[in-house]
């Protein structure tokens, strides 16, 4: 609101209240003259006249920033005006407390003590005289003044009198006597009405960024957006009907658009008749005038969306947010970047001046671009990041555009050799999130190849950073092409060690909901891979299941190929896994139970859950696969069991003869006769399924 012109304090009148003597006092506001409608902020009083009286000077948020209040309310009473010096202390004595011990004269009894002590800073952006004032009454007779210094010990002074000026140093024990200037200000009281609003201006862009996209309709109804940055400057105009200052304006480029052609100069003029608010004009109004007066230049009627725009505009680039108002003027140069704003109409030798202005460079444009002189702290230019902001999520086309834009400016900025390292540092990191915020932008409007072309150039300067490494990979995704994705996090491990760590990977698949594809195309990539990398294929099939840790077909196909690869222990955990997901996948219970009842490593084998597990792929097959019984038999061998095993043995060895599976009868026969001797199995490679 303050943004918008609005009151800090509302427009609430200062305030001035009169110490009475009694519990209340009284409020003089409107009959001292200080109750001012302004926003006041400090008071500082100070004796400016140094005739005894304390008079004020008022400092205020808005126009006119400072007052000067006169004190020349008649009074009879005496004062005492001391002014410190310290010795040991501060320059200042700051701190110090002064005590003022009087009497009143023909009063044998009647005592006052005034103590004041000396601020440094005494109120709201504002600080009193460092002069001490006493207030002494009338008829009053100064007994002593005492000191109490900081830091130090107290001084006591005698000998002064009412009505005098006297400088006290420390250490020194007489009081000077100071004589009162005769050089007064001479101060002539004025009328400082605020400002009614804003002036009509020109304002020269030090800086110059585009203009949102210029979209309008034709007076016959066609959707165009008006050419710019084609090698010539452009002035796109905003007018209404009603509008006499718009109409004039017109009239005088109309009648000398053969000038404005000699510089080159197109104007695209815009009506906003039907979108200003309170002032409605009939239609065709806007281009009926025109033709009336025989308007050479492209025209027709602005549209709401390109309005808004403007207003996100003017509020990033001013701090004051004007209201819109008609007419209202941007050119723009050869390039299609805004370069100055006109609020009110425009001349004709004023718009070319400015045209033949517009090659000026970045240090002519600053300096020209305030009203006054001085030399410059230093020049920061306008990045329009913050702008871009304002459009996110109602206008992607124009953030992207100037996130762009801001990107492209540091990039040459940062050509300049004679960048400090701190500078250069700065904007550095100012560029890597644009670039961050315009991958995003893009990716979210759908354009990936662009956003994908502009993470590797951002990774081409600097391919540690860890979230320009993911949205590549997000990028990735979004298309479709999980390995590359896949394969790009395993190599960006090189310069981001935390990658290892954490799997970014899973997290993206699972935040653009592609798990499903993710995992077959893993899988398809780990199966091809078997026999050429063992190991890549594994950390293909361990991604899958990151990816999905519910994917039976992930984790089964995990633990199958760390099987063949002779990682029985891995494959072991991985076949848990699967039992985990689906509890009723035989094949899985009936291979995990044969790797710990046969494999030649006794770490590796566990005869008691080999039972438990060989048992549940029978009972789930009714007793009726003799694989599954073969593998129970030798898990009761392993488990020390061997009547069971033998049982369970010749079990097999029937229901495989009645099935006319002769292919493995034999290898079933000699296991038979192991456990007969009282011997387990031992096997090192076939799948028990393959007997």
């Amino acid at each position: 609101m303050v943004r918008r012109g609005f009151s800090f304090s509302g427009h609430e009148r200062n305030n001035c209240f009169l110490n009475t003597g009694s519990p209340r006092f009284a409020n003089i506001s409107a009959v001292s003259g200080i109750d001012f409608d302004d926003d006041g902020r400090g008071a500082a009083l100070v004796d400016w006249d140094q005739d005894g009286a304390l008079d004020v000077w008022i400092i205020n948020r808005s126009g006119p920033q400072l007052r000067f209040l006169r004190n020349q309310i008649p009074v009879e009473n005496d004062y005492l005006a001391l002014q410190l010096v310290g010795k040991t202390c501060n320059r200042d004595a700051i701190g110090a407390r002064v005590e003022v011990i009087s009497k009143i004269r023909n009063s044998k009894f009647k005592i006052q003590k005034s103590i004041k002590t000396l601020r440094a800073g005494d109120g709201y952006l504002s600080q009193s005289t460092k002069w001490i004032h006493f207030g002494l009454g009338n008829n009053v007779e100064i007994d002593r003044v005492v000191v109490h210094w900081p830091g130090g010990s107290p001084q006591t002074y005698a000998g002064l009198r009412p009505n005098f000026r006297y400088r006290l140093v420390q250490g020194v024990s007489d009081a000077e006597l100071l004589k009162v200037s005769k050089q007064t200000a001479r101060l002539c009281p004025t009328d400082s009405p605020s400002p009614a609003g804003p002036p009509v201006r020109r304002h020269l862009l030090p800086m110059r960024i585009p203009l949102p996209l210029v979209d309008y309709v034709t007076f016959e109804g066609e959707k165009k957006r008006a050419a710019v940055g084609k090698g010539r400057p452009v002035l796109v105009n905003l007018w209404a009907s009603w509008c006499g200052p718009c109409r004039s304006e017109l009239a005088e480029w109309a009648q000398k658009a053969d000038l404005l052609r000699e510089y080159g100069v197109e104007i695209v003029s815009l009506s906003v008749d039907g979108l200003a608010l309170g002032k409605q004009a009939e239609s065709g109004d806007a281009k009926q005038y025109l033709n009336s007066i025989g308007f050479p230049f492209p025209a027709g009627e602005a549209v709401a969306e390109f309005l808004d725009k403007l207003e996100f505009l003017q509020q990033q680039l001013f701090d004051f947010h004007f209201s819109f108002a008609v007419p209202t003027s941007f050119l723009m140069d050869g390039d299609g970047l805004l370069a100055v704003i006109y609020r009110g109409p425009v001349s004709v030798d004023a718009l070319l001046k400015d045209v033949g202005e517009l090659d000026r460079k970045y240090d002519e444009l600053v300096n020209s671009s305030v009203p006054f002189k001085g030399r410059w702290a230093y020049k920061q230019k306008y990045l329009p990041g913050d702008l871009a902001a304002r459009f996110k999520g109602l206008f992607p086309e124009e953030e992207i555009r100037y996130l762009e834009f801001a990107a492209e400016e540091l990039e040459r900025d940062l050509l300049d050799v004679g960048l400090s390292r701190e500078h250069r540092w700065t904007m550095e990191r100012e560029l890597h999130i644009l670039r961050m915020q315009w991958i995003v932008s893009l990716s979210l409007d759908g354009q990936l190849e662009e956003a994908e072309r502009q993470c590797k150039t951002g990774l081409d300067r600097n391919p540690s950073i860890l979230q320009l490494n993911l949205y590549y990979a997000e990028i990735l995704l979004r298309q479709e092409r999980f390995i590359e994705a896949f394969e790009w996090l395993r190599h960006a491990t090189i310069h981001n060690p935390e990658l290892g760590t954490q799997d970014h990977f899973a997290v993206l698949v699972g935040k653009l909901k592609l798990a499903e594809k993710v995992v077959r195309k893993l899988l398809e990539q780990g199966l091809r891979l078997h026999q050429d990398d063992p190991e890549k294929a594994v950390a293909f099939h361990r991604q899958a299941v990151k990816v999905a840790p519910n994917a039976v077909q992930a984790q089964f196909g995990l633990a199958e190929l760390l099987r063949k690869l002779g990682r029985t222990e891995e494959a072991v955990e991985a076949y848990r896994n699967v039992i985990r997901i689906e509890p009723k996948m035989t094949d899985t219970y009936n291979i995990a139970a044969w790797l710990m009842a046969t494999h030649p490593e006794e770490s590796l084998r566990n005869g008691t859950e080999a039972v438990e597990w060989a048992t549940r792929a029978c009972e789930l097959t009714e007793n009726r696969n003799h694989h599954f019984l073969n593998t129970l038999a030798a898990a009761y061998a392993e488990a020390g069991r061997y009547e069971e095993a033998i049982a369970t043995a010749e079990q097999a060895i029937e229901i495989a003869r009645g099935a006319g599976d002769r292919t493995t009868l034999g290898e079933m026969n000699n296991m038979l006769q192991a456990f007969q001797a009282g011997l387990p199995w031992r096997e090192t490679v076939k799948n028990p399924t393959e007997l």
